[in-house]
């Protein structure tokens, strides 16, 4: 609603805004707050403060990772000068990008320091690799953003060319994750959830959203039907424990 039928919408904002505070896991928080900022022209404040907080406190890498580049996203805006800034992201002639205010700036500085220290730090290499590919995104000339920063597949044993297989591979797993997260949590209808949450399912078995959903719909009223499927489902994604 906030950014397709009314963009900016309040009550959207407010919404997604509520659900910050609300939403345990962090890395659907980082979702949240993603499209907090991209409906509300301003910058929502608690969206980024809680980004930040994710920077600051959060010990699992990834999502620190991920908090960051979502910052560094929001903090690139369409802006024609690039001669006074740190870091200038590259010029070309499709998207010119640059930094618009102090805020911008200061945000994009605190997204770049934190994927570049997620890449010279060990020992996680998928991780760092990904560190890489979201510098490239919003900082291409930035020298961590090199594909020299760390060993590349042509220096690489043949046990590591297999890893950047399944670097890639979990890649495009992450990305459907994504979509099916973000459709799980946008849609009310019980029979659209309980697909998306088996889908989900699947891809990751035991997923805690995907099971969570799955849950909810068998102890909420629908007609007799739904549930024998909607069991089948829960029982193909539970771990065994």
């Amino acid at each position: 609603m906030g950014k397709v039928f009314d963009p900016g919408n309040s009550i959207a904002i407010h919404s997604l805004v509520d659900s910050i505070a609300t939403v345990y896991n962090d890395d659907i928080c980082i979702k949240i707050c993603e499209s907090v900022c991209k409906i509300d022209p301003n910058y929502n404040r608690i969206a980024i403060s809680k980004l930040i907080e994710i920077i600051e406190i959060n010990k699992a890498v990834n999502l620190v990772r991920k908090a960051a580049f979502v910052i560094g996203k929001l903090a690139i805006v369409p802006f024609a000068n690039l001669e006074k800034k740190r870091l200038p992201v590259q010029k070309d002639s499709t998207d010119n990008r640059s930094i618009a205010t102090t805020q911008d700036l200061k945000l994009f500085n605190l997204a770049i320091d934190t994927l570049v220290a997620i890449v010279e730090s060990p020992p996680n290499l998928a991780i760092r690799l990904a560190a890489i590919e979201n510098l490239r995104q919003i900082s291409l000339t930035h020298p961590a953003a090199s594909s020299n920063s760390i060993a590349t597949k042509q220096t690489l044993p043949s046990s590591t060319h297999n890893r950047f297989k399944k670097v890639t591979r979990q890649r495009r797993n992450d990305l459907a994750i994504s979509v099916l997260e973000s459709k799980l949590l946008t849609t009310d209808n019980p029979e659209n959830q309980r697909r998306y949450a088996y889908q989900l399912g699947k891809f990751q078995l035991g997923y805690p959203l995907a099971v969570n959903i799955l849950l909810k719909l068998l102890v909420s009223t629908h007609p007799p039907s739904f549930y024998k499927r909607t069991g089948e489902y829960l029982i193909e994604i539970l771990l065994d424990e």
